[in-house]
């Protein structure tokens, strides 16, 4: 996957992607989330594997790009806010099993965990 590649597809995983109608909107990472039919892995390893890819564009860079950084920003918020958040629509439905919660956590988790070392200039701890 390309850098360019790698940046439309995390549109599609925060769900701001314009093309609504695509395979890949409805299988993003966010997007995934509503409606909730259980944790979709397969988007939170091709969500992973993009960030790998836009390391560069974060970790040490002089200007960042506001388009991905709203998608990663948009990523983490709105599943903590769908997702954990006890008011969220998925936890408040009661849709969610207690090992997905936690997993779901996890994985929010590890998106901005790792985005933020790399803002600091820093390689993220295992």
């Amino acid at each position: 996957m390309t850098k360019e590649q790698a940046l439309e597809q995390l549109k599609f995983h925060s769900g701001r992607h314009p093309d609504v109608n695509s395979a890949k909107w409805s299988s993003g990472f966010l997007p995934s989330l509503r409606p909730f039919n259980g944790l979709n892995r397969p988007a939170f390893d091709n969500l992973m594997e993009c960030l790998d890819i836009l390391k560069d564009e974060i970790q040490g860079a002089e200007a960042l790009d506001r388009e991905l950084i709203t998608d990663l920003w948009i990523i983490c918020h709105y599943a903590k806010a769908l997702g954990t958040d006890p008011e969220g629509m998925i936890r408040r439905n009661n849709i969610i099993f207690d090992q997905e919660l936690k997993e779901l956590e996890h994985w929010i988790n590890r998106i901005s965990f790792r985005v933020s070392w790399w803002l600091e200039g820093l390689e993220e701890e295992d």
